[in-house]
């Protein structure tokens, strides 16, 4: 369809320049077309050995293979390195001492013809990139609090007496509708000792 629609507009300018005496930049105008494709056009137009009445009779396949020499004999997808096995990949970079280029290596002994190490490792990310790293949790407000030992301690001293205590520094993360301020308990103060 869209191909289609691509090979009127070529006939369109080829037919409206040739019929009426009309500049590029006015043809470009009256298809809202840019000039610089109508001069394309009209250039590869004239570099072929097409008439008006080809335009007519040919297929659209030959016109377009009279116009676009290039594109038309150049295969549909050329032939592409072997990829790598990315989840394999992302599993064994979880392991200790396994590196990418490590992991490069063993791919190039199995594909000699294969990426070279910087490809490889762009590959790699994009495929990265697609992975999807949330995890949507649904909760009831109020329902749960998540709660994490930063490993700090804070000292809290009492008022009264002057004493200095190291209270535990734990960082809670409750949903935004029970959002409630914390605060260092009497219970805490005795896990810090």
């Amino acid at each position: 369809m869209r191909r289609r629609m691509y090979m009127r507009s070529i006939k369109k300018v080829i037919k409206l320049k040739c019929q009426s005496s009309l500049s590029a930049r006015q043809v470009a105008r009256a298809l809202s077309i840019a000039k610089s494709t109508v001069c394309d056009y009209l250039s590869r137009y004239e570099d072929s050995e097409l008439t008006l009445s080809d335009l007519e009779d040919l297929s659209e396949q030959e016109i377009y293979a009279a116009l676009f020499p290039e594109t038309a004999s150049v295969a549909k997808e050329p032939p592409r390195k072997p990829l790598p096995d990315f989840a394999l990949m992302h599993r064994e970079l979880r392991r200790r001492h396994v590196t990418r280029q490590l992991l490069w290596e063993e791919y190039r002994s199995l594909h000699p013809d294969g990426y070279a190490y910087t490809q490889f490792c762009n590959l790699y990310r994009k495929w990265v990139r697609k992975l999807s790293i949330s995890m949507r949790q649904i909760h009831k407000a109020g329902q749960k609090m998540f709660v994490d030992y930063s490993g700090l301690t804070a000292e809290i001293i009492d008022q009264k007496t002057g004493e200095v205590r190291k209270a535990v520094d734990l960082s809670e993360d409750t949903p935004p509708e029970v959002f409630q301020p914390a605060g260092a308990e009497r219970d805490d103060l005795e896990l810090a000792r």
